[in-house]
């Protein structure tokens, strides 16, 4: 099985004056090129580690191109978002998204651009017109991710993290590269829907080491 997999992350604080540009990522996390994502990640607890040891055991050909994050800031300018997301989509780019059999993608959930409001949406758009409507996305995202009607629209499957702080990176890109190999056995069809509960938390009251996160 073919798989793509990548890593682009952004926590976008609106009311924050100063723009995420391509030097945001490369004074935090960017490692461009699959030699220098599995020379960096391979081996570790991380999102990209997880999916390295699931090739190894699942006899995955992995291509991806890109593991970037930033420190939270104001919205990414233009330039930067279609940068980063060139940078990201490569692999599915160079051929037309011809040949593969799943995507796992680890985003944020909460990145916006000066253009794209919905930039997670606009990335899984362009995934989806690139791979087809058959081949199953599968995309891991932070606790607080806004989930929009676009991202459920283009990936099957999103799956947060379930700590505060966190801590579980690594557990739930496993968790979405078992179900990821599952789709592409053609054992499940996988689905997203969205489901908004009539919930309103203090922001003091998110760590999951205590309740009301650790009951829930």
């Amino acid at each position: 099985m073919k798989v793509f997999s990548g890593e682009l992350a952004h926590e976008t604080n609106t009311f924050c004056k100063l723009p995420a540009t391509e030097e945001s990522f490369h004074r935090s996390s960017f490692i461009e090129a699959q030699a220098g994502v599995v020379a960096q990640r391979q081996g570790t607890k991380s999102g990209f580690g997880a999916v390295f040891e699931a090739a190894e055991k699942y006899d995955w050909e992995v291509s991806c191109n890109l593991s970037a994050t930033a420190n939270p800031c104001g919205a990414l300018t233009s330039a930067c978002f279609e940068s980063m997301v060139s940078k990201l989509l490569l692999p599915v780019s160079q051929g037309q998204g011809e040949g593969f059999d799943g995507v796992l993608l680890m985003l944020h959930g909460a990145m916006v651009s000066e253009e794209y409001e919905d930039s997670e949406g606009e990335i899984l758009r362009r995934c989806r017109e690139l791979v087809g409507p058959d081949i199953p996305i599968l995309v891991t995202l932070d606790l607080h991710g806004n989930i929009t009607q676009q991202m459920v629209d283009h990936a099957n499957c999103l799956i947060a993290v379930r700590t505060y702080p966190h801590i579980d990176f690594y557990e739930m890109a496993w968790k979405a590269a078992d179900l990821l190999e599952r789709c592409m056995r053609g054992e499940l069809e996988l689905r997203s829907v969205i489901a908004r509960r009539p919930t309103l938390r203090g922001l003091d009251g998110g760590r999951s080491q205590r309740g009301p996160m650790r009951d829930l």
